[in-house]
């Protein structure tokens, strides 16, 4: 399964999970956080985004799908305009942490994921590959897909207050 085709369930799947403390489920481009085109964004209580990246590798038997049809940049530009609106009309934190860790971000992935009992995954596991937490989803069509959680925005904020998938420690 293709990576935008999966971003767009587990969409779907983390809605449906309706967990207390995600307040709402984008897709990352409707945020236009574009280094993050496939996978979700998730507005946490206090006003916290987690964003979660999707990744993927080509089956065995090679790449054989129709290619993900990407809007064009004005699109993320767009999107990304809007986003920076909504986050200019929160106070700017300053200081404290995620209401989720990127352990407990992974395991409402892990969780949505499984209940959605959905035919093309194979099989989905939890991994701790070195310092990185991640998500291993076997596809039935050979495609291996990867989830991990890119980085937090405080409230109010545009841009990560940290380097990319190296959060602070209190954060994991």
């Amino acid at each position: 399964m293709r990576p935008n085709r999966f971003a767009t369930l587990l969409h779907q799947w983390v809605a449906a999970a309706d967990h207390p403390a995600v307040q709402q489920v984008r897709a990352a481009t409707e945020t236009g956080h574009v280094d993050h085109r496939f996978g979700v964004t998730l507005t946490l209580n206090g006003g916290w985004t987690a964003i979660v990246q999707v990744v993927a590798t080509s089956p065995p038997q090679g790449d054989t799908a129709e290619a993900d049809v990407l809007p064009g940049d004005d699109v993320y530009r767009q999107a990304a305009e809007r986003f920076a609106t909504e986050q200019g009309r929160v106070a700017k934190a300053k200081g404290g942490t995620p209401p989720l860790t990127e352990a407990a971000v992974l395991e409402l992935l892990l969780d949505a994921i499984k209940t959605a009992e959905y035919d093309d995954v194979a099989e989905v596991r939890a991994s701790n590959p070195g310092t990185y937490r991640s998500l291993t989803v076997r596809c039935s069509d050979g495609y291996r897909l990867y989830l991990f959680v890119a980085g937090y925005l405080p409230p109010g904020h545009t841009v990560f207050p940290h380097p990319l998938r190296d959060m602070p420690e209190g954060w994991r």
